[in-house]
């Protein structure tokens, strides 16, 4: 294996970091057999525990492969064959993991179910309610809407309609959920004539489409 140049592994480091991209980084390179080199940078050190999130995707497509071919998965055989505890609610007939891991399906031309909005907002919030959407194929859209003092965050994943509270973290930010320890966040900001035009879910941007929460 040719040497490691490590200035240059650190160089690009810190021109990640000044791009204000990240807060923090960390990098590791392995070989087949041991780690090869282990850096973090930034606000980080080498006990910061990090969020997996979907590079859990990749570990498991592995494994379920490594399955396939000792013959104990099959990939077109439904999932709740192995799960069957599963429910998953979905037009196509039962999922499996060949489809599971295939490109998300089109969206849905059915009009999504509406989340009626009971007038309840505190005013410091009337600006974030309404629906907004993206490119984004597995989630296209959601809706906000206020609910009993609160705001809720409505989503039709694969025709099944999730409501989740929204949590406050500041003036414009939320956690999608109640526990502590849930990833989801979204933050409304581009207030124009009193409404917020452009939400960030998790990282992605969405635009307004409605300013009603039950209307396309």
């Amino acid at each position: 294996m040719a040497q490691l140049d490590r200035s240059a592994i650190d160089d690009l480091a810190a021109r990640v970091l000044e791009s204000g991209v990240a807060p923090a980084a960390a990098l590791a390179v392995t070989d087949p057999e041991r780690t090869l080199l282990a850096r973090t940078y930034g606000a980080s050190s080498p006990e910061a525990l990090w969020p997996v999130a979907s590079i859990g995707k990749s570990f498991s497509a592995v494994v379920a492969l490594q399955l396939v071919e000792e013959g104990l998965l099959d990939l077109h055989a439904p999932v709740t064959d192995y799960v069957p505890w599963l429910s998953v609610r979905t037009k196509g007939g039962p999922v499996t993991l060949f489809a599971a891991g295939r490109e998300p399906p089109a969206p849905d031309p059915t009009p999504e179910p509406a989340l009626e909005d009971d007038g309840t907002c505190p005013r410091e919030w009337t600006a974030f309610p309404g629906r907004f959407r993206t490119h984004n194929p597995w989630l296209p859209t959601f809706a906000v809407a206020a609910r009993e003092g609160g705001l809720v965050l409505g989503t039709d994943w694969l025709n099944g309609s999730e409501r989740f509270p929204l949590t406050p973290l500041d003036a414009a930010g939320f956690r999608v959920g109640e526990p502590d320890w849930t990833p989801e966040w979204v933050r409304f900001d581009t207030v124009v004539d009193g409404l917020a035009q452009r939400a960030v879910y998790s990282g992605t941007p969405y635009y307004r489409v409605s300013q009603a929460a039950s209307t396309m």
